[in-house]
Formats: C-alpha cells, sequence, structure tokens
C-alpha cells in the first residue's frame, strides 16, 4: 500500500469545496452534488504549468505541499501514485478515470507540460482547430460520454453535455471524467422500502426510505450523526458516508465545521461497529456548476487573473477562464452509481480595453448613499 503521504489529498480541498458550493445563495435548498477527485485530478494538471504565486495558491487551494516551482513535478507524482492506487479491481467496485487534454493547433506548448501531463496523469494530449468549435465541443463531449459509460457496449455514458461552447480564446482544455459503479457490502431489502414523510426544506413530501438493521459503523458528532456503508464483498475500501445534522442544524452548518485534514482519520478510528437502525432515502442527483467563485473563494485567485502559468508556455500570457463540473449519481437498495466530468477552460489573458459609455437611449438613474445602502430616488429616464 502507498504510504498517504506520497498521494495527492483530496478531502480538505473536497470538503472545502462542499462547504462553498453549499453557502451560494443560488443553491439554497438545492440538492449540491460535487466531485472533489475529478475536479482536483483537472486542476493539478492545470497547477503542473503554474509558476510562482499562481502555483502557490493553486497548490493551497488544492492540499498540496508547496515544493516550489522547481520541485512542482513531486506534486504530479502525488497524483500518478493517487492515480496508480484507485484501481477498480482491488477497490471491489467498478471504477475508471480518464483524464485528457484539447491544445489549439499554433500554440506551443511546453514538452515538459504536456509530457508531463501523459506521464503522470495519464492523460491523452490531442491538438486541434479550436476555430472549428462545433467539431471540437462534438469530440470533447463525446469523449466525456465515452469514458462515463459502464461498458464500452453502452449506446452512451452517464454524461452526454459537459460543455454547452468552446471559449473562442480558449488556447487549451484540460478534462477529467471518472465513473463509478458498486454493490454493497450488505444490500437493503427492498420488501422493508416504505414510503414515509421527508422533511426537504420547501416542505414536507413523501419519498420511499430505505431500511437497515444490525451492526454498522456509527457515531455521534457534535451537531450530526454519521454512520458508513462500505462497498463491496469483501472488506470494503470504498464507503458512502452519510451525514445527519442534528435537529436545527443544516447541511450547511455541517460542512462548514468539517476538517478535512482530519476526516478519515475520525472515520478509520472512531466509527465503531454497533448495532443501530438505519433509514436512508433513495436519491438521484445531477449537479452542474461553475466552480470559478468558489475556488476564489478557497484563495485559488491568481489563477483567474493575472496568472504566471509559463510551465506552459513561453511567451503567452494565460489563465484559467472557468472550471465546469457536471456529476450525477443514484443510490439505492443495491447500490450506488456515480459519474462526473470536470472541464478546466485557459485562455489568453484578458486585456482591459479603454471603456466607452454613450448614453443616448433610455436609461436607469439610482440616487443613493453608498455608506448605507439608503436609495434617495432611482428612475428610469427615456425621455430627458
Amino acid at each position: 500500500m502507498t504510504s498517504p503521504r506520497l498521494l495527492a489529498p483530496t478531502a480538505k480541498f473536497g470538503l472545502g469545496l462542499l462547504a462553498q458550493e453549499l453557502g451560494k445563495s443560488e443553491n439554497k435548498g438545492k440538492n449540491v452534488i460535487i466531485s472533489p477527485l475529478s475536479a482536483s485530478i483537472a486542476l493539478g494538471m492545470t497547477a503542473s504549468g503554474a509558476r510562482g504565486d499562481t502555483l502557490k495558491e493553486m497548490n493551497k487551494a488544492l492540499g498540496l505541499p508547496d515544493f516550489g516551482d522547481v520541485d512542482n513535478a513531486s506534486n504530479s507524482n502525488s497524483y500518478a501514485n493517487l492515480l496508480a492506487a484507485l484501481k477498480g479491481k482491488d477497490l471491489g467496485v467498478i471504477f475508471k478515470i480518464a483524464s485528457a487534454v484539447w491544445a489549439r493547433e499554433g500554440v506551443e506548448f511546453r514538452d515538459t507540460f504536456l509530457g508531463g501531463i501523459s506521464k503522470s496523469f495519464k492523460g491523452d494530449v490531442k491538438y486541434a482547430d479550436f476555430g472549428e468549435a462545433d467539431e471540437l465541443l462534438a469530440e470533447i463531449n463525446g469523449w466525456v460520454s465515452e469514458k462515463t459509460k459502464e461498458k464500452p457496449s453502452d449506446a452512451q455514458g452517464k454524461i452526454t453535455k459537459l460543455l454547452e461552447k468552446i471559449n473562442p480564446d480558449a488556447v487549451l482544455y484540460l478534462l477529467n471524467a471518472l465513473y463509478f459503479k458498486g454493490s454493497w457490502k450488505t444490500k437493503f431489502d427492498k420488501s422493508k422500502t416504505q414510503d414515509a414523510t421527508f422533511h426537504a426544506v420547501d416542505g414536507d413530501k413523501q419519498h420511499p426510505l430505505m431500511y437497515r438493521g444490525g451492526n454498522m459503523r456509527y457515531a455521534k458528532r457534535d451537531g450530526y450523526q454519521i454512520v458508513a456503508l462500505p462497498f463491496g464483498e469483501k472488506e470494503g475500501r470504498v464507503h458512502l458516508y452519510v451525514l445527519l445534522p442534528a435537529e436545527g442544524k443544516t447541511v450547511t452548518d455541517v460542512a462548514q465545521k468539517l476538517d478535512g485534514d482530519k476526516f478519515f482519520t475520525d472515520c478509520r478510528d472512531n466509527l465503531l461497529e454497533s448495532d443501530g437502525q438505519l433509514w436512508l432515502p433513495r436519491f438521484k442527483l445531477d449537479y452542474t456548476a461553475k466552480l470559478n467563485d468558489s475556488l476564489q473563494a478557497l484563495g485559488m485567485k491568481k489563477a483567474f487573473g493575472g496568472a504566471d502559468f509559463s510551465g506552459m508556455h513561453d511567451t503567452e500570457k494565460l489563465c484559467i477562464s472557468s472550471v465546469i463540473q457536471k456529476v450525477v449519481c443514484s443510490f439505492d437498495e443495491e447500490g450506488g452509481e456515480l459519474a462526473a466530468a470536470t472541464a478546466v477552460a485557459v485562455t489568453r489573458e484578458c486585456v482591459r480595453m479603454p471603456w466607452k459609455m454613450r448614453v443616448d437611449r433610455p436609461f436607469i438613474a439610482v440616487l443613493a448613499d453608498e455608506d448605507t445602502g439608503a436609495v434617495i430616488g432611482a428612475g428610469a429616464v427615456v425621455n430627458p
């Protein structure tokens, strides 16, 4: 078994990213599901071309050590070790990970950058005509669909469309896709599943609740309960950890308290086998997010503006324009299935042009005290 110290960590980054996504006002009352692993791999590939403060910020947000520019390959090696340790046959489940890079024809990226992606991340490197946007979009989304299939013979994957369009300023797309399917070590008895009241944020609803009784790894924490449900017939490595907030607490409250550095150590050492009863809803989730704001809130700021990606290219000023992720999953009496894909778009750094404002049509006017936010007057001027 590879030492955890030699593996790229994803817990601190992932739990922090979840807390940020849950904290978004537009997500209040909505289902949220992310894949920290997929995002970390896609951003890890991107970080392998970062330098200076950009690299420091990316590594810190990703929970990686700061080896500096010279030894940055050490973090790429830790991803290589992580990928090697995540073999589906060793996990007792179906688990597949794939990465790829699409580079714009005519832009000469450093061989060390693209070669490192091939070596450490096992990523396919493809050059494409970004001017043929429709063809490139179909190719990238087709690749995602292919890599999120359970079987090659399936008509399509669980994710058929990750990107809606190609950024015309993009010079690089870094992609990761993963697929998971596993059966519970101890399955739920379908005959015991019953419709019951689920207290959703927007009101009570009737929903199927599965039931299991017996020995399970469980603990009660300050503010929540947690149970670990393993996958695979043998002693499972993969678990679904279910965290139930205490009465009066929200999922956001719990997410903000979780310590990624200690979470799995605590689960391994302090979740004890005990006799209990568990009611768990069947659930299906489908979530697409632009992760830019959440990543910047975690400290990854320069990568999105004023970036140093000189490890990718000698002269081009580059930055990340978007990080898009889509995750779909379902869990029932038999087990669970999850597919995820992440795309990092790298573009030429935007140059701020002198702006012009010609007020020659109807406009809105607002008179307000900026300190207090008091709006003294507001109107629409349509005929001055």
